[in-house]
């Protein structure tokens, strides 16, 4: 839920004016574990929240002032009875930490480093590209689009090397389109590249034998 609310007010600050009122202090590129850093796991981060809907993990908490944010870092989106999301404090990109992120003016001269959406959302479907998140992902029309992550949220790997991207909701390698398969028998059927050899596959993924697909090479 806390992850979700991050991205509703990741995109508001894109149209609105809103924040707190509190005076913040900038930092720089934010050090590891502070709001704004990436992480994997909630527990990279001392707020104890990281937020893996960001490509590379965005460190934050919820909050009802600055002062719940700690150095560097402001809070947006609180309301009398409802919660905001602590975001990284700035006056320009250059101290967000990569350009995918850009600083977004709320009140007076006060920025956050926030996700830039159109920066990072791939214009057409790319299942099998790697992937740290679901926004770095597209998928074929009529289906959803997921990132597998290469590692848990409880900071397990899962085998899948750099990440994947993939879609779900398949029925069969025709709604996947050209060059897909769908792969069925787990939880939920999903598209994946299909293949004839190793050599079709990206390092790290071998051709299933069974699906035809490129997967996670056994160990």
């Amino acid at each position: 839920m806390l992850q979700r609310m991050f991205l509703v007010l990741a995109a508001l600050v894109l149209w609105t004016g809103c924040g707190s009122k509190e005076p913040a202090q900038v930092a720089a590129v934010p050090k590891r574990g502070l709001v704004g850093a990436a992480c994997v796991a909630d527990t990279d981060c001392k707020s104890e929240l990281c937020d893996r809907t960001v490509p590379g993990g965005y460190c934050s908490r919820p909050c009802e002032t600055n002062a719940d944010c700690g150095l560097g870092a402001v809070c947006d989106g609180a309301s009398e009875g409802g919660l905001g999301v602590c975001f990284q404090a700035c006056k320009s990109q250059r101290e967000c930490r990569s350009r995918d992120f850009q600083c977004y003016v709320l009140e007076g001269e006060q920025g956050v480093c926030s996700l830039d959406v159109a920066h990072v959302a791939p214009q057409s479907p790319n299942v099998g590209a790697p992937c740290s998140a679901t926004i770095s992902c597209a998928a074929p029309l009529g289906l959803d689009a997921f990132c597998v992550p290469e590692v848990s949220a409880s900071g397990k790997a899962t085998g899948y090397r750099g990440g994947m991207c993939v879609a779900t909701g398949c029925t069969d390698a025709a709604s996947c389109g050209d060059g897909l398969v769908c792969v069925v028998g787990g939880a939920q059927p999903f598209c994946a590249i299909g293949c004839d050899g190793a050599d079709d596959c990206r390092t790290g993924y071998d051709c299933d034998a069974t699906t035809r697909a490129c997967l996670p090479r056994k160990q």
